[in-house]
């Protein structure tokens, strides 16, 4: 395969000096329109993914919340009983918002940091990033994405529970509000480390086997949906179960309610260690597969979703 080489520059004053400075002018225009492009897109796919597949996400935070231990189908059957077929869009808004929002930051991250590294390996641009690269960009782009979007994911937590003491219902600025004034502005935190621990590797393994897969495809079945498709579907289904723990972890985390006077004894449900081993104390190790199942087909059927779509409009621009 013939590889292309970069024109040279021209240098010095003059005409060549003015055609030097426009075409690096021309170089940052194009290099933000790509980076709005990239969130546009993300911010699209990621939404409409998060609202179709919303249904997913309550029954899994109903089955990790520890307040029903019975099954999928018995936990689907349960929240239509107590709510109706609204209740399984619970907590919609600050979804769509986080996936939306997060999704499209995420592509930009991404794209901002694989520039970074061509620019550090200026003489392989063109050659595929190694495993490890590939695991470092995936993972700090969704763990910095992750961090700024930890508020709206508490909320969204909490929404999604369609049980006692949820917060705000059906309004993401009010429990924002809410949460802030009962808990403080750590309680819009609560969870942060392992919201990242599931987070940042689960993007890390999931860009990985996600590229590595999609090349492979791409090989056998030419470029498409269907490669794109099939690629994010099994990275995604590997990297959910791998950061399943962590995630059971966080939801535990951002459900509990609590000030600091409501602290009594030696394990603080507030912490991380403490309610990890309220959990494994009281539930077992068993507790780490609860809501494996919908979390999984959600993770996977939106992750899949969401990279599909992305491609598709990225090809046709």
């Amino acid at each position: 395969m013939t590889t292309c080489e970069p024109a040279p520059v021209a240098k010095g004053g003059g005409a060549e000096g003015s055609t030097s400075t426009s075409m690096a002018m021309a170089m940052a225009k194009a290099k933000d329109g790509k980076h709005s492009k990239r969130f546009l897109y993300g911010l699209i796919s990621g939404s409409i993914a998060s609202g179709v597949l919303q249904p997913l996400d309550v029954v899994r935070t109903r089955m990790q919340s520890g307040q029903m231990c019975t099954g999928t189908w018995n936990t689907v059957m349960e929240i239509g009983k107590e709510r109706g077929w609204r209740g399984f869009w619970s907590g919609t808004t600050p979804s769509i918002v986080r996936v939306g929002m997060g999704v499209g930051l995420y592509f930009v991250v991404l794209e901002h940091l694989q520039d970074l590294f061509a620019k550090q390996q200026p003489n392989t641009r063109n050659q595929q990033l190694t495993g490890t690269q590939t695991l470092l960009i995936g993972g700090a782009a969704r763990a910095s994405v992750a961090m700024l979007l930890c508020p709206v994911t508490v909320v969204k937590t909490r929404m999604e529970q369609t049980g006692p003491g949820v917060v705000g219902e059906g309004n993401m600025f009010r429990a924002l509000g809410s949460i802030a004034k009962m808990e403080g502005v750590s309680g819009l935190f609560r969870g942060l480390g392992p919201t990242v621990v599931a987070n940042a590797p689960f993007s890390a393994l999931y860009y990985l086997f996600y590229t590595r897969t999609k090349d492979y495809l791409e090989c056998k079945w030419g470029k498409g949906a269907a490669a794109n498709f099939v690629s994010g579907l099994s990275a995604a289904a590997v990297a959910t179960t791998i950061t399943q723990p962590a995630d059971i972890l966080r939801t535990r985390l951002q459900l509990y309610r609590s000030t600091p006077a409501d602290i009594t004894g030696i394990l603080d449900k507030r912490t991380p260690s403490g309610m990890l081993t309220i959990m494994l104390r009281e539930e077992g190790p068993g507790v780490f597969t609860r809501g494996l199942l919908p979390r999984v087909l959600k993770r996977s059927l939106q992750t899949a979703v969401v990279w599909t779509i992305y491609e598709a409009l990225s090809y046709t621009t």
